[in-house]
């Protein structure tokens, strides 16, 4: 299964009960960010070109709170800890998990992507044992690490339900292996060809930042824009009352006029049609 009909077997569900009565249900992802470190500089991001890389990490009482606002909308879809960085290098990464599941006891789409570089099978078992349901292994050096972790998670009997391995490690005429090269907002190439074209991505989906910012996007490395700050406001008065993103959704119905968005060059369609509608009815 490639990574778009991957993503799209899990959004169907999503939107399978997504109701105007619930707007918050038009939300499909919320991908955190707990920490700016990588360890990894690769081609394809922009840590190859100028994006620092800091040491800086989120808090677990702010963690904690983002937690309890998503319990308090029965959030059931994809949680994923991912963002800009290497989330296994968060020092409290078990414990972050812990207090996610312990949250969000009903929800079955507790996931984490990682680089795999301090993946072992202690680690593994770890992560399943914390509360996660899925690991994303994003594999950069070739089939033979996809084999390598094959072998670790075979060996532990999981099942490949609850793993995914991304294939990165492709050429460059080969979009090294993305559904789409995203040039992260103009970050690592001009493309202006989608500036007629619209873009789903705020209306299915919440990237939050470290400190709790709500950045517009998780192709915006720039943080340009951001839509709300989880240390004072709700994430549900967030996602439907935010100034900012009412303001770029109602441009991206079908036009990208307004930066970040008229350097971004991402298919942004792909998904999120039904959380569109639901959120411009709304």
């Amino acid at each position: 299964m490639n990574v778009k009909k991957e993503r799209t077997s899990q959004y169907s569900v999503f939107e399978d009960r997504m109701s105007a009565e619930y707007p918050t249900s038009s939300l499909m992802i919320v991908d955190i960010m707990l920490t700016e470190l990588c360890n990894r500089t690769c081609d394809f991001c922009p840590r190859a070109v100028d994006y620092p890389n800091l040491n800086l990490h989120m808090d677990l009482d702010l963690f904690s709170k983002i937690c309890d606002d998503l319990s308090d909308v029965y959030y059931q879809n994809r949680v994923l800890l991912c963002g800009f960085g290497e989330n296994l290098l968060y020092k409290n990464i078990y414990e972050a998990i812990q207090i996610l599941r312990s949250k969000l006891p009903y929800n079955e789409y507790l996931q984490i992507v990682t680089n795999g570089d301090r993946l072992t099978k202690d680690i593994i078992l770890k992560l399943y044992e914390s509360g996660l349901n899925r690991i994303y292994v994003s594999c950069y050096d070739g089939i033979e690490q996809v084999e390598h972790f094959q072998s670790l998670f075979d060996e532990l009997n999981i099942d490949n339900n609850n793993y995914y391995f991304m294939h990165y490690y492709k050429p460059p005429e080969e979009n090294y292996g993305f559904v789409h090269y995203s040039n992260r907002g103009g970050k690592l190439f001009n493309d202006t060809s989608y500036l007629n074209r619209g873009c789903n991505s705020p209306f299915y989906a919440m990237q939050i930042n470290w400190d709790g910012k709500v950045l517009l996007c998780s192709h915006d490395w720039t943080k340009s824009v951001v839509c709300g700050d989880l240390k004072t406001e709700y994430l549900k008065n967030i996602w439907l009352h935010s100034p900012q993103y009412k303001q770029y959704r109602s441009m991206l119905i079908n036009k990208r006029d307004v930066g970040p968005c008229n350097k971004c060059n991402v298919v942004g369609t792909l998904y999120g049609d039904k959380s569109r509608e639901l959120l411009h009815n709304a």
